[in-house]
């Protein structure tokens, strides 16, 4: 991550165990993604490969406003009672190869928030107060 886009960001983000997620377009296509990191203002989740970060955007990099697609995502979060769900709209703002991961190859999607739903708010904090690390 360079320095300018540290600058940028509002909120610390906090690493988590790989969580599924789903990803989907306003046309309803669908992305199955893991969790890389939370914040309470976005996620980065981490794609298979390219091809499957496609699917969400074709520029890789940052993407400019007028560029950032729109999104909802749905991440199960497990807990002692059942599986907990956080859900939010967002705009994507990166991709990139995930660089945490040399062996393997994957890609991160960085997503900005723009409204959560439900609960999600609740269930982000419990996350963190219970097992993330904080990324520098």
């Amino acid at each position: 991550m360079t320095n300018h886009v540290g600058e940028r960001r509002e909120c610390i983000r906090y690493n988590v165990d790989h969580y599924p997620a789903e990803v989907t377009r306003p046309d309803g296509t669908t992305l199955h993604a893991l969790l890389n990191d939370v914040s309470f203002g976005g996620f980065r989740i981490l794609c298979t490969d390219l091809t499957a970060a496609h699917i969400l955007s074709k520029k890789t990099g940052h993407l400019m406003e007028n560029e950032a697609p729109e999104v909802q995502i749905a991440i199960n979060i497990p807990s002692k009672e059942s599986i907990e769900k956080i859900m939010a709209d967002c705009k994507i703002t990166y991709i990139a190869k995930n660089e945490d991961k040399a062996e393997e190859m994957s890609f991160a999607v960085g997503l900005q928030v723009s409204n959560f739903k439900g609960k999600s708010v609740q269930i982000i904090n419990k996350l963190i107060q219970g097992q993330a690390n904080t990324v520098t």
